[in-house]
C-alpha cells in the first residue's frame, strides 16, 4: 500500500534555527564566529544584518561597510560543530534576505580555519529577484532543499509530482518570482552550472540518476580529497548522491554515506531520518529502528509529543514495524500520527490521507478488511474533494480500495477499481511506467482468481515485461513479477517455467534490495512444494528449512504461511521415512490452527 511522508515546507536559505551535537572529539571550536556577508548580483558587501535566532548569541553588531559582523560564540553556540545562519536587515523597511550560500544555512566551525582572521563568505539575494537574473547558485539552492525535502518526506511517484510543484510555487513566492520562471531554471540547472556538485544536483533534479550519481560522486571524492578538508561539501555531497541511491534501489551505499555525513554532522535529526530510511531499505531493522527511535526522540525534545513534526517521524517508524509485522506496534503509532495530523491541519492534508492508507494496510493484514475499507472511503474522499474524481493522486487509493474488495471475495468490484486506477496511470504516467507495471499485476491477480487463464498469463508478462525495462535488476518488485508468473505456471503444472521464474525471484530477493523477508520466505516455500511435486525431495527440505525459521521469526504475520509450511514440511518428512519428526509438525501446525480459531 501507498506510504508517504510529510507535506511541503518553505526551503530557501535558512531554515528554522538548529543545534547540533558536538562533532568531532577534542575540536576546539573558535570563540567568535565573523562572517562576510555579499549579494548575489554584484558580489558586493551588504550592509546593515544581523544574525537572528542564534543560539548564545552575544551581540547584534550589523554588518559593517564591508560587510562583516563577528559574533562572540556562547558556551552553546560553541558547543555544536555547525550552526545555522539567518539574516535579517537591522532596517525593517529594507528588502527581506535570504541565504543562497550555503544552499541549507549551515556552517561549520572548522578547526582548519582560523575564524577570526578568515571569515566565512555567506552568499545572499534580496527578495524580489529580478526574473532576469536568475542565477545558477539560486537555482542550486532551491533545488536542493526541494529534493532534500522530498527525500525526508517524499510520497509516492503519483503524488510526488504535485508536491513538487507546490513546493516550486511557494520557493519562488518567497523570492518574488513566477513558478514559470522558477521552473524553467530548475529544468536547466544541470547545464548551467559548472561544479559537480550543481551538475550532479541538476542531473537528480530531471530524474537522470547515473549522470546524478557520476558527478556527485566526484564532489564527494573532492571534498574527502582536499588537502583542505571541506567539511560542509563532504556532508552535501554525501546526503545527495545517497539520496540518488535510495531512488536506485542501492540501500547499502547509501547507508554507507549517510553513516558518514552523519558522523561529520551528528544530532542532524534529517540525516538520521535519511539514514533510518536506507537502514530499513537494506533490511537492517534494528539498525533502522533505533535510528529512527533516535529522530523521534529528538523531534520530541524539540517540540514536545504533539508536534506536527512528529508525524512522518511515526509514520516511518510504523512502516518499519509493519513490515516486521509488529501490527500493534505499527498501529499505536499511525493513530498518534493521524491525531496529531488532525489536530493540526485542514483534514486534506496528503499525510491525513497516507495514514488513513497505513491504518488500513494494517486491518487488511490483521485479516480486518471490513474496518480497512471505510478508511479508504475516506482517504479516496479528500483526494476526490481536492483533486477531483479521477485524478493522478486518487490511482494508489482505488488500488488498495480494490485490495480490501478482493480480500473479502468481492473480484468483480475489485476488477473495476483496478481498471480505474490503470485508466489513470495510462493517462497521468504514461503506459511504461511503474505505476502501471503494478496496476497489471494487480489485474493479472483478479483474472487468476477469476479463472480466466489466458487473460491472467497475458497480464503477469506484461507486468514482467514493464518491470524489466523500467526497474533496475535488484528491485524487489521485479521479484514479485518473477514470482506471480511462477506460482501461475506452478498451478498450470508447467514446471519446467515454474523453477526457471521462482529462482530468478530468489536471485533477486536474496541479492537485491532485501526487507522482505516474508516475501522471500514465501518464495522459497513455493519453490520447495515444486521440487516435492517433482520429488526432488534433497532439494526440497532446504528451502523449507529456510522458510520454516523466517516464518518463525514473523509468526504474528505469518501465521497461516507458517501453518501451512508446517503442514507441508511434515509431509515431505513422512515421504523420507522421518516419521517421528513429520509428526511434531503435525501436532504444532494442528495446535496453531485450533489456536485460529478461538
Amino acid at each position: 500500500m501507498r506510504r508517504m511522508g510529510r507535506q511541503r515546507r518553505l526551503l530557501i536559505g535558512a531554515l528554522a534555527p538548529l543545534l547540533l551535537a558536538t562533532s568531532t572529539a577534542g575540536l576546539e571550536h573558535p570563540d567568535q564566529l565573523v562572517l562576510k556577508i555579499v549579494d548575489i548580483r554584484e558580489e558586493a558587501p551588504v550592509q546593515g544584518l544581523i544574525l537572528r535566532d542564534f543560539p548564545g548569541q552575544s551581540t547584534e553588531s550589523p554588518t559593517d561597510d564591508n560587510g562583516l559582523t563577528s559574533i562572540r560564540l556562547g558556551s552553546e553556540a560553541r558547543s555544536p560543530g555547525w550552526v545555522r545562519i539567518q539574516l535579517t536587515p537591522s532596517d525593517p523597511s529594507s528588502p527581506e534576505i535570504v541565504v543562497i550560500e550555503p544552499w541549507n544555512g549551515l556552517v561549520p566551525l572548522d578547526e582548519h580555519r582560523d575564524l577570526k582572521s578568515e571569515p566565512l563568505r555567506i552568499v545572499v539575494a534580496q527578495v524580489p529577484i529580478e526574473t532576469e537574473s536568475i542565477d545558477a547558485r539560486i537555482t542550486l539552492s532551491v533545488a536542493a532543499g526541494i529534493l532534500a525535502q522530498e527525500a525526508l518526506h517524499g510520497g509516492s511517484a503519483r503524488t510526488e509530482k504535485g508536491e513538487r510543484l507546490n513546493l516550486i510555487a511557494d520557493s519562488a513566492s518567497s523570492l518574488g518570482l513566477t513558478s514559470e520562471s522558477m521552473t524553467e531554471a530548475l529544468n536547466s540547472l544541470s547545464t548551467n552550472t559548472e561544479s559537480d556538485f550543481g551538475a550532479g544536483i541538476g542531473s537528480l533534479w530531471k530524474g537522470d540518476l547515473p549522470a546524478a550519481s557520476d558527478r556527485l560522486l566526484e564532489a564527494w571524492k573532492q571534498a574527502e580529497s582536499s588537502t583542505t578538508f571541506d567539511a560542509a561539501l563532504a556532508v552535501d555531497s554525501s546526503q545527495f548522491l545517497a539520496i540518488t541511491f535510495l531512488q536506485l534501489g542501492e540501500y547499502g551505499r547509501a547507508a554507507f554515506l549517510l553513516s558518514k555525513a552523519s558522523d561529520l554532522r551528528p544530532g542532524d535529526l534529517d540525516l538520521l531520518t535519511l539514514l533510518g530510511k536506507a537502514l530499513h531499505g537494506a533490511g537492517s531493522f534494528t539498525e533502522a529502528e533505533s535510528a529512527l527511535q533516535r529522530v523521534l526522540e529528538g523531534r520530541e525534545a524539540e517540540g514536545g509529543d504533539a508536534d506536527p513534526s512528529l508525524s512522518p517521524v511515526l509514520n516511518n517508524l510504523a512502516i518499519l514495524y509493519f513490515e516486521q509485522g509488529r501490527y500493534a506496534e505499527a498501529r499505536r503509532l499511525y493513530e498518534r500520527a493521524l491525531a496529531i495530523e488532525e489536530a493540526a491541519t485542514s483534514l486534506n492534508h496528503p499525510l491525513v490521507v497516507a495514514l488513513l492508507t497505513n491504518l488500513a494496510a494494517i486491518h487488511t493484514a490483521q485479516g480486518e478488511p471490513s474496518a480497512a475499507e471505510p478508511l479508504l472511503r475516506r482517504a479516496l474522499e479528500i483526494e476526490e474533494q481536492e483533486h477531483g474524481e479521477g485524478s493522478e493522486e486518487s490511482a494508489g487509493t482505488l488500488n488498495n480500495l480494490a485490495l480490501v474488495f478482493f480480500e473479502t471475495g468481492r473480484l468483480l468490484e475489485a476488477k473495476q477499481l483496478y481498471t480505474r486506477a490503470l485508466a489513470i496511470d495510462r493517462t497521468f504516467r504514461g503506459p511504461d511506467s511503474t505505476e502501471v507495471a503494478s496496476d497489471v499485476s494487480n489485474l493479472a491477480l483478479i483474472s487468476d482468481q477469476l479463472n480466466s487463464v489466458l487473460e491472467a498469463e497475458r497480464l503477469y508478462r506484461q507486468a514482467l515485461d514493464l518491470r524489466e525495462r523500467l526497474l533496475e535488476p535488484n528491485h524487489r518488485d521485479l521479484a514479485r513479477s518473477y514470482a506471480n508468473l511462477a506460482w501461475f505456471y506452478h498451478r498450470q503444472r508447467r514446471f519446467e517455467e515454474a523453477e526457471t521464474h521462482y529462482l530468478a525471484a530468489l536471485e533477486v530477493l536474496e541479492g537485491g534490495q532485501g526487507g522482505d523477508p516474508l516475501y522471500l520466505a514465501w518464495t522459497l516455500k513455493c519453490l520447495g512444494m515444486l521440487y516435492q511435486k517433482l520429488e526432488r525431495y534433497g532439494e526440497s527440505e532446504p528451502l523449507y528449512r529456510r522458510a520454516l525459521a523466517i516464518f518463525e521469526s514473523f509468526e504474528d504475520a505469518s501465521r497461516p504461511d507458517l501453518i501451512s509450511l508446517l503442514w507441508t514440511y511434515s509431509a515431505l518428512l513422512e515421504e523420507l521415512g522421518r516419521e517421528t519428526e513429520a509428526t511434531e509438525l503435525e501436532e504444532r501446525a494442528r495446535a496453531m490452527a485450533q489456536s485460529e480459531q478461538l
